[in-house]
């Protein structure tokens, strides 16, 4: 009687814990989901082997011109312009390490191609390789520097008229 009532304690317990963990994991998901969700830049998440989009969230559908259902279907390769490198960029990379790519260019939906910065770390789950990456849109800083730059040039031209006359 003593071994089935322990018996019987052992199996709530278990249950409970069990319960537990399951309200946990469920709990942990859903804050990784909300985090994921509101970064206002494009975050993404590929197998590296398919170079399949395994994650993604709205910013970066938002960025690109997809829907859901289409960016389901793209693979990194069918979004940067420069697809070659960037693969390269992603294989060289070790586990667990984070990297940069100061500037890379990417081609949204309707064909526009855009400068881009992209952090990225792999990492390895369920003996697959993925890349995590943070992809920011760099247009305004771009056209912004290309602006300073422009005014810079007439400024010098303009001293170098007035110390000729």
């Amino acid at each position: 009687q003593d071994n089935i009532h322990r018996l019987e304690n052992e199996v709530r317990h278990a249950r409970e814990f069990s319960e537990q963990l399951e309200h946990e994991i469920r709990e942990n998901s859903e804050q990784y989901r909300k985090i994921f969700s509101i970064d206002p830049d494009a975050l993404v998440i590929i197998d590296q082997e398919t170079e399949i989009f395994t994650e993604f969230n709205q910013s970066a559908l938002d960025l690109y011109g997809y829907s859901r259902e289409e960016f389901m279907k793209l693979q990194i390769t069918d979004l940067s312009a420069e697809s070659e490198n960037l693969l390269a960029a992603f294989k060289e990379t070790p586990e667990g390490t984070v990297s940069h790519l100061d500037l890379h260019y990417h081609k949204k939906k309707d064909g526009t191609v855009i400068p881009v910065e992209i952090s990225y770390g792999t990492f390895r789950y369920h003996e697959h390789r993925f890349v995590c990456a943070t992809i920011k849109d760099v247009t305004v800083r771009k056209q912004a520097e290309e602006a300073y730059g422009e005014s810079e040039q007439r400024q010098i031209g303009r001293a170098s008229c007035r110390e000729r006359v």
